[in-house]
């Protein structure tokens, strides 16, 4: 009976045992399921508190692309109208002033050539001086022979640019003089006012197309936003 008595007990101690060995097993089985449970709960929460901000955002890019395109029509639409009264303007130019319209038209071009020499050689005498200067300076505070060299080498290549540039000025003088020569000064200003308005009417047309590039690359930086 003794005997029988510790077979017993051993064997209830063991079924015990492995009884709760297998609950601890399942508890734990059962505890992982739910902790990823909560953390997918916590990012569908996170992910639902950002949705408003996300709408928002998307809607204020829709908003922004919808007013750009907007104005870039309108860009569009003043542009189109600016290039056709410019065409009626230029026509009636032509057909006012005959055959004075394409002289006094070569007198305006041979004045813009004399003032875009005129800026070159202003430009270049003034890189001129400023590199005379530098020379001086460097020979005053002893600098090395190779620095004076090099400053050396610049001045003397902007003295050569200068003269071409003196050059380019008196030719494109001349060519204007001897187109003013031709066509004489009183044909010059009785077309002078209406070149003049035409001219007016050409650089608006610029600042357009530039207005309406600009708005072109903004509706498009927004549409890519908005993606």
């Amino acid at each position: 009976p003794s005997v029988g008595g510790s077979d017993s007990g051993s064997e209830g101690f063991s079924s015990t045992s492995r009884g709760g060995s297998c609950e601890g097993e399942e508890e734990g089985m059962a505890s992982r399921p739910d902790s990823e449970s909560s953390e997918e709960d916590a990012e569908e929460e996170e992910l639902r508190r950002d949705v408003p901000q996300i709408l928002d955002s998307m809607n204020e890019a829709s908003n922004e692309v919808n007013m750009l395109e907007r104005q870039v029509h309108a860009a569009q639409a003043r542009y189109h109208s600016s290039v056709a009264d410019c065409d009626i303007f230029y026509n009636e130019l032509r057909r006012k002033n005959g055959r004075d319209f394409d002289r006094v038209k070569a007198y305006l071009s041979a004045a813009q050539q004399v003032k875009a020499a005129s800026h070159r050689l202003q430009s270049i005498a003034h890189d001129f001086s400023l590199a005379g200067t530098a020379v001086a300076r460097a020979q005053g505070d002893q600098s090395s022979s190779d620095e004076v060299e090099t400053l050396k080498g610049r001045q003397n290549g902007l003295e050569a640019d200068y003269v071409r540039a003196l050059r380019e000025h008196q030719a494109a003088q001349q060519a204007l003089e001897n187109v003013r020569t031709q066509i004489g000064d009183v044909a010059i200003q009785d077309s002078l006012p209406a070149f003049q308005e035409l001219q007016q009417r050409q650089l608006k047309l610029v600042v357009e197309h530039s207005r309406m590039q600009t708005l072109l690359e903004r509706a498009n930086h927004s549409k890519q936003k908005y993606r």
